[in-house]
């Protein structure tokens, strides 16, 4: 490799751009700043100097790393001062000050002007490299940014200048008038030639660990020390004009700064996306990263399935722990939502823990995760909490995603969760595919009944659990709890809730529950009792008849509605076990939800028949909005499906090759387009019958 120059060109300032500045005094007199107060009086100082320090190369994966010296004659990276460079030096006292490139440009060894501005011979000197043009910028926390690097043409480093944090600290004032800096490199950098399966153009670079890289730091020139602000298990290099010829031999030459950390003993996965976001993958052991180093690597990268199609969220916990119970919260973990052209970044601290019933016995295990503030994802409102859906029983993972799809595009339901499928890697390894999305709560943004409001569940299991939030009415076979917020038993809030619903129970077992003005409905909302019973009557949801996970709310001062919808995984057809599947959940006949107490007694008015028809009609009308939905949302999957197959075996079995998983995953997609269909059918020839 030919010998190259790279640019130490000045960063993008935050108050002055400095790329042409030739006398100081002009800059610091365009702010209006009055020099004199902030930099020390003129001294015989005649001179500043400041010499590169020089990276040492390291070959990743050798035994024995062998350490070399890049100087001006060798190598491939030569470092020199350009001449549109400026530092920032800061006095023992006062503030910062600019000095751009005097002489000796396109060498290691420059000198730096002052503008004719003396400083004091008795004070100590810090200097820095890119330089920030904020002139109070703090002295002990000037910012440290490579989460955003670019990378222009295959091959080319010139990116690394405004990346190549550098600092001279303490410096003092020699017997010739003089100071000299020399300037310490405080990043590494990871120099990584890949070959690649074929040519084309290549867009992203996302370099992932199972701990954390330094993407933000702040530098104290006081001390030298480098503290770390913000972490992610990922680092992201954007890639413009890298357009590979589809040659027997395409090579693609990455060069990216580092925050020093010790990656001993994990690995780092690069993934390299291509304009048409086809994902690229190749691994290899990390090390202690230096400052001050280039780690130089060598490898083949294959074609990666994991990574194509869906958003991908990283979550790392503390040590790589394992998340074992749904109590206790792992606290400190890190997670990073990388969408699918990887230009939308989400990392932030969270805590995550276990959720779900039946379904946390199951291989692929479901989470709740709790931000300490709220925060958004995916364009949603901002809240704490959210999940993460397994699907493990609903071999499709359609099930929940079209129930919710009915919920949000055709029902007037208030709210009903969203969701979006994502890959999910968990401390380094893929665990499949998820539904990432919201937490069924109280909120502005979720189930919005006001500060004194009220989440209800009914739910079979609440009497099972150690938990004084739930009562049970006459004709409500199964408790209702308290979901949200947290009351004590026999409270106000508790004694409202429970007197409100006891109420409600009373009114629609009444003898005139059907008078319009006195009975059910001015205590129950019908639309969304109406819309809620549709779609679980529709999919016919086994939780549905007042079993479980069945939600209730209730505003002070309004009526009590029905929903949010939720658990559907073994809905549609797809209940897993016999003989219950054959003979009742996934038998396309027969009324189901109809039969509950509470909507067989609802049944009895027929103001609420006349609405169930009139809505039913409206949903039947949109069944080739159902069908299109499970068709776009299948064939984005079912090129994800081999490798969902290869970790849970819930399609067929795991060893089948990739082309035998695609045809078994269709036919279970064709096998719920059908049961919707008929499902469907049957309900339209015997609602309008009613």
């Amino acid at each position: 490799m030919k010998t190259k120059d790279i640019c130490l060109t000045a960063s993008a300032l935050l108050s002055v751009v400095l790329m042409s500045v030739s006398c100081t005094r002009e800059v610091l007199e365009s702010t209006g700043d009055k020099v004199d107060e902030q930099v020390p009086a003129a001294t015989d100082i005649s001179r500043i100097k400041a010499n590169l320090g020089d990276f040492k190369s390291v070959t990743m994966g050798e035994e024995t790393a062998t350490k070399t010296t890049i100087d001006d004659n060798g190598g491939s990276l030569q470092i020199v001062w350009q001449e549109n460079d400026t530092i920032g030096i800061f006095p023992s006292s006062g503030s910062q000050v600019a000095f751009p490139m005097a002489s000796s440009a396109g060498s290691k060894n420059a000198t730096f002007d002052g503008g004719g501005w003396g400083l004091k011979a008795s004070a100590v000197y810090s200097a820095y490299y890119p330089l920030i043009g904020q002139f109070y910028l703090d002295r002990t926390s000037i910012p440290m940014v490579i989460s955003k690097q670019v990378q222009n043409g295959n091959g080319s480093f010139e990116h690394i200048g405004k990346n190549d944090y550098m600092a001279a600290v303490n410096a003092t004032v020699d017997q010739e008038g003089s100071i000299v800096f020399i300037f310490d490199h405080l990043v590494s950098l990871l120099h990584m030639e890949i070959k690649m399966p074929k040519g084309g153009q290549y867009s992203y670079v996302v370099i992932e660990t199972s701990e954390k890289f330094t993407t933000e730091a702040t530098i104290n020139l006081a001390t030298g020390e480098v503290t770390p602000t913000k972490q992610s298990p990922i680092q992201i290099l954007k890639l413009e004009n890298v357009d590979l010829s589809d040659s027997d031999d395409p090579v693609l030459e990455l060069w990216i700064a580092i925050h020093p950390v010790d990656l001993t003993g994990h690995m780092l996965y690069t993934k390299v996306y291509d304009s048409e976001n086809n994902c690229y993958t190749t691994t290899m052991k990390a090390m202690n990263f230096e400052a001050g180093t280039i780690y130089n690597s060598h490898k083949v990268a294959t074609e990666d399935m994991t990574h194509t199609g869906l958003p991908v969220t990283i979550i790392n916990t503390p040590n790589n722990k394992d998340i074992t119970s749904k109590e206790k919260y792992i606290e400190n973990t890190l997670m990073t939502i990388l969408q699918t052209d990887i230009t939308d970044e989400f990392c932030e601290l969270m805590n995550m823990k276990g959720r779900g019933n039946s379904t946390w016995g199951a291989p692929k295990k479901p989470y709740a995760i709790k931000f300490n503030k709220k925060q958004s994802l995916m364009s949603l409102p901002a809240d704490k909490q959210w999940v993460l859906l397994a699907n493990y029983y609903d071999a499709t993972l359609l099930r929940n995603d079209l129930a919710f799809f009915m919920g949000n595009e055709m029902s007037v339901l208030d709210w009903t969760p969203h969701y979006q499928q994502v890959d999910l890697m968990l401390n380094g390894q893929y665990k499949g595919i998820y539904q990432l999305g919201e937490k069924v709560k109280i909120g502005k943004g979720r189930v919005n009944v006001g500060d004194d409001g009220f989440l209800f569940e009914i739910d079979n299991r609440a009497s099972s659990e150690d938990d004084a939030r739930y009562f049970k009415v006459s004709h409500i076979g199964n408790p209702v709890n308290i979901k949200d917020p947290e009351v004590e038993y026999d409270d106000p809030d508790f004694n409202y809730a429970k007197e409100y619903i006891t109420m409600v129970d009373s009114v629609l077992f009444s003898a005139n529950f059907k008078d319009p003005d006195e009975g059910w409905q001015h205590y129950m909302d019908m639309d969304s009792f109406v819309d809620w019973y549709l779609i679980n009557e529709i999919s016919k949801n086994n939780d549905a008849i007042f079993y479980s996970s069945c939600y209730m709310n209730l505003k002070r001062g309004s009526k009590l509605k029905m929903g949010p919808l939720w658990d559907f995984d073994l809905a549609f057809g797809g209940y897993p076990t016999e003989p219950r599947a054959s003979e009742i959940s996934n038998v396309v006949e027969n009324f189901y939800i109809k039969n509950v107490k509470w909507y067989k007694q609802l049944f009895k008015d027929p103001a609420f028949v006349a609405r169930v028809k009139e809505r039913f009609n409206y949903f039947y009308s949109r069944k080739q909005d159902i069908f299109d939905h499970i068709d776009t949302n299948s064939s984005i999957l079912i090129d994800k499906i081999y490798e969902e197959n290869k970790l849970w075996g819930r399609v067929c079995n795991r060893n089948r090759t990739e082309e035998e998983v695609k045809e078994a995953y269709q036919a279970k997609v064709d096998y719920l387009k059908q049961w919707v269909s008929d499902r469907l059918d049957w309900l339209n020839t015997n609602i309008n019958a009613l």
